[in-house]
């Protein structure tokens, strides 16, 4: 065989064997929203498992899914989102969160209750620790706020001297529904921008790309190279 036929051979078998690596095993993805908080950033370089196994879209995976909605079909948008319900499991949906198998999510924001008292000192310490204002609502005795527990730390340091802080539970629930076979409840970490099933409804299986695993690249140093957990 001549030397250009066995280089083209050889070029030619590598490329289809990238491409295969790629459809089938692993791909990389830029990401171009700010629907996952903390975790990954916009312009961020991910790499994405997509070998299909028992433990791919165990809670808590991060995934990347396309949507499922009709008038997506023809050219669906991509999601990230954290894996919050599997098949079999129950959901409750309600006014101010959800619950899974009679648990709260993790990462939602609870409601807290504050003295209106110090109404003015507080909206001062939220603004200087950049804490948004969450669905705050007061009536003639309280000021009732969703607070992460980390900004509710935060809040009880700034203000222990003035502030007392009780935590509420003013979950209402307005549907449940049990999780079919091959389907999936995913939710961004990011409550008040992000796109997930609160808009799309339940991720079937053959929607999800796979899990991403490592952040390749990021304009942010301490996210270069980083595991993704």
């Amino acid at each position: 065989m001549k030397p250009i036929v066995r280089n083209s051979c050889i070029l030619a078998i590598v490329a289809i064997a990238v491409i295969m690596i790629r459809l089938f095993f692993v791909g990389s993805y830029r990401i171009t929203g700010s629907t996952m908080g903390q975790t990954l950033k916009t312009g961020d370089y991910v790499i994405v498992n997509k070998i299909k196994s028992a433990t791919s879209f165990d809670y808590f995976k991060l995934l990347l899914y396309k949507s499922p909605l009709q008038q997506d079909a023809s050219h669906p948008p991509l999601f990230i989102g954290r894996c919050i319900g599997v098949p079999g499991d129950v959901i409750q949906m309600g006014v101010n969160g959800f619950r899974v198998n009679g648990r709260i999510l993790p990462h939602n924001y609870p409601s807290f209750r504050i003295h209106r008292d110090i109404k003015e000192p507080l909206l001062q310490t939220l603004d200087s620790l950049q804490i948004p204002l969450r669905r705050m609502t007061e009536d003639s005795i309280s000021i009732i706020l969703r607070l992460s527990l980390r900004e509710k730390a935060l809040l009880t340091e700034n203000l222990s001297k003035i502030m007392t802080i009780e935590q509420i539970d003013d979950f209402v629930m307005t549907n449940e529904f049990s999780i079919p076979n091959d389907y999936y409840w995913i939710l961004s970490e990011n409550e008040a921008e992000g796109i997930d099933s609160r808009h799309l409804g339940l991720i079937p299986k053959s929607h999800i790309i796979g899990s991403i695993r490592y952040c390749l690249y990021s304009k942010d140093p301490t996210n270069r190279f980083k595991k993704i957990i």
